[in-house]
């Protein structure tokens, strides 16, 4: 997994300040944040896109 795959599968899930949010699919994380919530199905791409964006962006602006 890279950025540019990442961003293709998680698209407009990611937020102008890297985190992630999709209110339909529901997925939740914002930088900084140890956890990630998730209350849907999500294939393993998508599982593995939102691990690797979660791992290279937690340390932009932690709380």
């Amino acid at each position: 997994m890279d950025e540019e795959t990442a961003r293709k599968i998680l698209g407009k899930r990611i937020k102008s300040d890297n985190g992630l949010f999709d209110g339909v699919q529901y997925l939740a994380w914002s930088v900084g944040h140890k956890e990630i919530v998730l209350d849907d199905r999500f294939t393993v791409d998508e599982l593995e896109a939102i691990v690797w964006w979660v791992r290279n962006h937690n340390t932009e602006n932690p709380s």
